[in-house]
């Protein structure tokens, strides 16, 4: 009806559940109390299980049936539902408060084989030196009052390189991340370690330096990204080396899958078990958001 196929929809479905508050989109009330525990960092896949199958029957008031169905004690499963009871099932009402919107501070664009970026910041307008304080410095007969301007325009002047030279530090990271990464932004490869100490000796700056740049600061191609979130945690070699092999096992098994019936999370995470590589539900979609594959239901249309 749309013109568009379902894998499209399906997909644009998945990113609109990424918007705040966390849980608007869901098809039903388990998915939207899913969705908030996901977002809140929760591991615990016994609470999903209870989220997912069984509020019917905490409804219903069948405690006895919900603790035989998960194997949890009734203490547990009065914990869980406290948790739940926590969340809010319909997100977007009696909000009373003003939605944050994400701006990006830098806007990224493809012009061929090559990158251009630009910082987004137009809102503050054009800075400049007001001309009426520079006419009164030229005319000024006290010799007092002339170096009390002279004294502020050199201080003004100074802010003004500093935030220029600000600015140009900025781009300068920017393209040393974007080349690094553009497998990640051009084909959703995954992200190449990267540390800030290598992009600062890259451009022969203090790490603190770049630290300082990317704080807080989003990058938009395509998609808005956290800078922060492009550099690679602070771990060994080893540990890095451990994630990519996983990742390449996570891969490996989707490209084995049935395409009619694709693994989900938690069932990559059983087949990863049984290998002895036991990583949770949640570090799975992370690795599969990082090598840019979709959630077992977009896969299914694909």
């Amino acid at each position: 009806m749309s013109g568009y196929d379902a894998a499209m929809i399906k997909k644009c479905l998945e990113e609109l559940k990424e918007l705040e508050p966390a849980g608007i989109f869901a098809k039903d009330l388990s998915e939207c109390l899913v969705l908030q525990l996901k977002r809140a960092g929760v591991e615990d896949l016994k609470l999903y299980e209870m989220a997912e199958c069984c509020l019917d029957e905490i409804l219903k008031g069948h405690i006895s049936r919900v603790t035989r169905q998960l194997h949890i004690s009734t203490v547990k499963a009065k914990e869980y539902m406290h948790i739940l009871a926590s969340l809010n099932p319909r997100p977007l009402a009696g909000e009373g408060r003003e939605t944050p919107y994400i701006v990006p501070d830098i806007l990224v664009v493809r012009e061929g084989d090559s990158w251009k970026a630009e910082l987004n910041d137009r809102w503050m307008g054009e800075y400049h030196l007001n001309d009426y304080y520079i006419h009164m410095m030229e005319t000024a007969q006290d010799q007092e009052l002339k170096e009390y301007f002279a004294e502020k325009l050199k201080r003004a002047r100074y802010v003004m390189e500093c935030v220029e030279q600000r600015r140009a530090t900025i781009l300068k990271i920017v393209y040393e991340i974007l080349e690094r990464q553009s497998g990640y932004f051009l084909s959703g490869a995954s992200l190449k370690p990267m540390m800030q100490e290598e992009i600062a000796q890259s451009l022969g700056i203090h790490s603190s330096t770049v630290s300082r740049a990317i704080r807080g600061k989003y990058l938009q191609y395509q998609r808005t990204v956290l800078l922060k979130d492009l550099f690679s945690t602070a771990v060994s070699r080893e540990e890095q080396t451990a994630a990519e092999d996983v990742k390449k096992k996570i891969r490996m098994l989707i490209d084995q899958e049935d395409k009619e019936k694709p693994f989900s999370d938690s069932g990559l995470e059983k087949l990863l078990a049984k290998e002895g590589i036991r990583i949770s539900r949640r570090t799975i979609a992370k690795y599969r958001g990082q090598m840019g594959i979709p959630d077992s239901e977009v896969r299914s249309y694909i």
